[in-house]
């Protein structure tokens, strides 16, 4: 190479299966860089750089976005941070060999016309290049047992490629290209790899491998990838079992994030992100389509701070900055859910191990609620819901139901202000509005030849109907709950008639007695049998409701549940 020639290379993916793109906040433009090549965004990587090279050990940030549901927009800004050892660059140039051997300086060009030779016993034979090893410290690990699994649905997964359980770094790889005698001539290369790409690697490898500062150089190339992969990265592929891991092989250089906040390095199934407060981790499949609908490290959940982590159950969450996703088993969606008072509630009562806890597994993101001041999680087996002057509680089973007709916290009822809690008659919960009452009555009968059907009969106590009720009424409920040794078709007829304790302390009917014929069992609009009447225009009343439920198939019984009485104000 001339004298006073600088040049200066960059890693990119050319062949990227998944990039990651940036967010869509302004960044400042980068600080002028001296070079003999123009800025582009049409990188290509470099085979390789001298000891006395600039580095080119990360490439712009334009890449296009993953596989995912939303897809985030992306920034061709590009801002230099400091990286240890491995210093990025944003100035691309083509590729071109570096060093002493310029009768390699084109792979294509014909070897000249060589002149008679003297007798073989005066012959004297060209040295023969020989390369250390690559040092045992950068060989990768064997890949962990519980590597992540890729869902069936291609919008959720990130795999494009298989891992290289046979990868091995080249023996004695060439310092230029020598026509005949490269890897790439005696090996099959894995897509989408090209030769091109792969005698890059290897020229890329050599030259590493013959540095007096490899160790110090944090940096490495996975033949055929012609990428330089640097620093915490690099160690964390190497850790996970490199190519032959289920990232398989890298599809760019260390890639600066936007704002300076990190870097990232994406590989054919998903990307491994760094930042100086949180480490690399990888993100992919589900975990990465459900950080990309949050804006990746440019949203609210910020950089992964831990790699995926299975749980007893099987399921797997990763933790980020500010939150976490769960994911449930291989082909769910994955949700997310913020640090904060609703995750540490859903703690307290199973939430480190989901499966097995009441609530179970997330179904949905954490969300904000109309008011401006809630905040709510939907899970597998009910919801937990917060606003700040009430605290964080979950709402289950019969009184989710209840309060879901309702109307949730825009209902008279509001949010819930403590949790559920058993009493004599069945359970009760508080909420800001009064309490949601379920009474219980267990019933056994004999139907059909299978033996005794255990099952109960529930009603909750008489409500005021929707806000704003115009014209305000009262309303109750009764259904059914098989226990055991029922029919899996079973049906009954409930019937529900609402009474008020009149001023000679008798309860009397009031409106209209309401028959369901065909009741399923459970709790929830179309199970249940709804019975309501104006409260309106005559003072305090008390209510109650009588229910009755007969099993079809079954010798009629006095299943009739009855709520207490309870005052409501029927101004």
């Amino acid at each position: 190479m001339a004298a006073g020639t600088t040049v200066v290379m960059v890693a990119v993916g050319g062949s990227a299966a998944l990039a990651q793109p940036a967010s869509t906040t302004p960044t400042p433009p980068p600080a002028p860089v001296t070079t003999t090549a123009p800025v582009t965004s049409d990188a290509v990587p470099a085979p390789a750089l001298s000891e006395d090279t600039a580095d080119p050990c990360a490439v712009p940030t334009t890449t296009a976005p993953p596989t995912s549901t939303t897809a985030p927009p992306v920034t061709t800004t590009t801002t230099a941070v400091p990286a240890p050892l491995c210093d990025p660059t944003t100035t691309p140039v083509a590729p071109e060999p570096i060093g002493p051997e310029t009768a390699a300086a084109s792979e294509s060009a014909p070897a000249p016309e060589q002149p008679p030779v003297a007798p073989a016993q005066d012959t004297v034979a060209p040295p023969t290049e020989t390369v250390a090893p690559l040092p045992a410290e950068f060989m990768p690990a064997a890949p962990a047992a519980d590597q992540p699994i890729a869902p069936d649905d291609p919008e959720l997964t990130s795999k494009t490629a298989e891992p290289d359980l046979d990868w091995r770094p080249t023996d004695n790889p060439k310092s230029t290209i020598v026509p005949g005698q490269m890897r790439s001539d005696r090996e099959e290369i894995p897509a989408p790899f090209t030769k091109e790409d792969a005698d890059n690697a290897e020229i890329g490898e050599a030259r590493l491998r013959s540095s007096r500062n490899l160790l110090a150089s944090g940096r490495q190339y996975y033949w055929p990838a012609p990428f330089q992969v640097c620093d915490d990265i690099r160690d964390k592929y190497n850790s996970l079992g490199g190519p032959a891991s289920f990232l398989s092989y890298p599809t760019s250089g260390n890639i600066i994030n936007p704002g300076g906040t990190g870097q990232r390095v994406t590989f054919l199934n998903g990307p491994i992100y760094w930042s100086a407060a949180t480490g690399a981790h990888p993100v992919v499949n589900s975990f990465l389509n459900r950080w990309g609908i949050h804006s990746y490290e440019a949203g609210w959940l910020k950089y992964p701070t831990t790699d995926e982590i299975v749980l007893p159950d099987g399921g797997r969450r990763q933790e980020f900055q500010t939150g976490a996703i769960y994911v449930a088993f291989q082909n769910a969606a994955g949700s997310a859910i913020r640090n904060g008072p609703i995750r540490d509630k859903w703690n307290t009562v199973g939430g480190t191990a989901p499966g097995g806890s009441f609530l179970g597994y997330l179904t949905g993101d954490e969300i904000g609620l109309p008011d401006g001041q809630g905040r709510m999680a939907r899970f597998e087996r009910g919801v937990i819901y917060w606003a700040p002057t009430t605290g964080a509680f979950p709402v289950t089973g019969d009184v989710l139901e209840i309060w879901a007709e309702e109307g949730y916290e825009e209902s008279g009822f509001g949010y819930p202000t403590g949790d559920q809690t058993t009493a004599g008659f069945g359970f009760t919960q508080p909420f800001q509005g009064g309490s949601i009452d379920v009474m219980s009555f267990t019933h056994v009968v004999d139907i059909g030849s299978g033996g005794p059907c255990v099952f109960q009969s529930r009603t909750d106590y008489v409500h005021m109907k929707k806000k704003p009720p115009i014209p305000r009424k009262a309303g109750a409920h009764v259904w059914y709950n098989p226990v055991s040794n029922c029919p899996p078709n079973i049906r009954a007829v409930v019937t529900a008639q609402l009474q008020i304790l009149n001023p000679q302390g008798f309860w009397q009917n009031r409106g209209t007695q309401v028959v369901n014929t065909d009741a399923k069992p459970g709790s929830g609009a179309g199970n249940w049998t709804s019975v309501g009447d104006l409260c309106q225009g005559e003072g305090p009343l008390t209510w109650r409701v009588v229910g009755d439920v007969d099993l079809i198939g079954a010798l009629d019984g006095d299943y009739k549940p009855i709520s207490f009485g309870k005052e409501l104000p029927c101004q």
